[in-house]
């Protein structure tokens, strides 16, 4: 799957940066539905000013929808501003740091566990870049 800076989540994220302050949902909608049908899009807020931060995440039907927009929406010009337009990383989507950072520590356990109980015999040029990841 891939996305935009104005990012898609389930099927094809992209994220949309670099978005004017004044521009509405409604406009960046209306110009991700151009190269293909936005199944979601999301704005982003600061979470204390409630202020738009300048990108957003729209989420397509497809593949070949989100990278229409790649192509097709970066660097077009909405209120004065060029849109930055890529494909968003589906890893981080839709979830807040604090609950990242337990599910890191849990996929972590786990491979260490992992390792421990059935790997022990395994060469270090395997395990240290593994344990480095984590």
């Amino acid at each position: 799957m891939k996305s935009f800076i104005i990012g898609i989540t389930k099927w094809e994220n992209s994220t949309v940066g670099n978005i004017s302050y004044d521009a509405t949902e409604e406009q960046l909608v209306q110009i991700c539905g151009e190269v293909g049908q936005v199944v979601n899009f999301r704005m982003v807020y600061d979470n204390k000013t409630h202020k738009k931060k300048g990108y957003a995440f729209c989420e397509y039907v497809d593949e070949s929808s989100a990278a229409s927009a790649k192509r097709n929406l970066n660097d077009r010009d909405l209120n004065g501003r060029k849109l930055r337009v890529d494909f968003a990383d589906n890893n981080q989507i839709n979830i807040p740091s604090d609950e990242r950072e337990k599910c890191l520590k849990s996929v972590k356990f786990f491979v260490e566990f992992f390792v421990m109980l059935f790997c022990t015999k395994l060469p270090c040029q395997i395990l240290n870049p593994i344990t480095r990841i984590l």
